[in-house]
């Protein structure tokens, strides 16, 4: 199996622990092949894949890597870790992140499976 685990920073520490961490270790129990990616950095050969996963993904090229994965035939995994598809006056960059709703509605609409650590 080929895994792309794509995240905005894929060397922060929250990709650490929500994706590198337990994909490396399925990865390395299974056999399978995992790459690590940026969203910046994606190339259409990278979508190649049998399972792509987008961590907290919340723009048009997000979006549209997902497209081009899941016509690729990769089923799609969006990890977002809290479930916030509402948010709150007090969190910081509030405008930039409520700009980025439709981007984040619509990418949790096209993954195949979502994974979060808080209940709904």
């Amino acid at each position: 199996m080929r895994i792309l685990a794509t995240a905005g920073d894929i060397d922060s520490l929250i990709a650490e622990i929500r994706l590198r961490t337990p994909l490396a270790a399925l990865a390395r129990e299974q056999g399978w092949n995992v790459a690590w990616r940026s969203f910046h950095e994606c190339r259409a050969a990278d979508l190649e894949a049998d399972v792509f996963v987008v961590q907290r993904g919340a723009s048009r090229r997000v979006l549209r890597l997902e497209e081009r994965a899941l016509q690729a035939g990769a089923a799609v995994v969006y990890e977002i870790d809290d479930l916030l598809t509402e948010i709150a006056p007090h969190i910081s960059q509030h405008d930039a992140v409520r700009a980025s709703l439709p981007w984040l509605r619509a990418s949790l609409a096209l993954a195949d499976l979502a994974t979060v650590s808080t209940p709904r």
